[in-house]
């Protein structure tokens, strides 16, 4: 009622099993080439880590109406726009991270926004501001045929404004010891 009737997000809304959505996805996990229905439960257990659904026009809407000052006042924006800091006065390792989006900035593009992803269905949403550029990328099948990754599609529209790719040269390891490099490794 709040934000979703006001937007006329007409396809968004907090998942109900009694009350499901008429046009409601069927989610897929492929293993190898097979493709089999993903695990089905009910989405409204996610609460609000993914009992929300919608489409690719309702996140539109939204991200317009979110980035134009139409959802939250101006101290609610810069705080879920401003990276936390820690009690100890560092960063969390990763994506700067405020209350609620993630902020990045991939070859000179700043970049604000989310993922999400539950058994059978990953999202990306993102938000280019200086290019005044939505990003929605929905999928449901995981994982998926192709990587979400909402920088390539932002690089299509504006490249131009963008600083030059890094390159990567081919190395001869032959005469180096490879197996100093087997193991398990974890990234933070």
């Amino acid at each position: 009622e709040r934000f979703f009737v006001p937007l006329k997000m007409n396809n968004t809304g907090m998942y109900n099993s009694q009350h499901k959505p008429s046009n409601e996805a069927t989610g897929y996990t492929k293993t190898g080439s097979t493709y089999d229905t993903a695990i089905d439960w009910d989405m409204s257990w996610a609460g609000a880590a993914g009992a929300l659904y919608s489409t690719v026009e309702d996140l539109n809407k939204w991200n317009n109406a979110l980035y134009n000052g139409k959802i939250l006042k101006e101290p609610s924006f810069k705080s879920a726009t401003t990276p936390v800091v820690l009690n100890d006065g560092t960063k969390p390792p990763g994506t700067d991270y405020g209350y609620g989006l993630g902020m990045w900035n991939y070859r000179g593009l700043e970049a604000i926004g989310h993922s999400g992803g539950l058994n059978g269905f990953i999202s990306q949403l993102a938000w280019y501001p200086r290019e005044h550029l939505t990003v929605v990328m929905l999928t449901n099948q995981s994982p998926p045929e192709l990587p979400l990754d909402p920088n390539r599609i932002a690089e299509f529209f504006a490249w131009q404004k963008m600083d030059t790719a890094e390159t990567y040269e081919a190395t001869d390891v032959s005469n180096i010891d490879l197996k100093a490099y087997e193991g398990k490794f974890e990234i933070s």
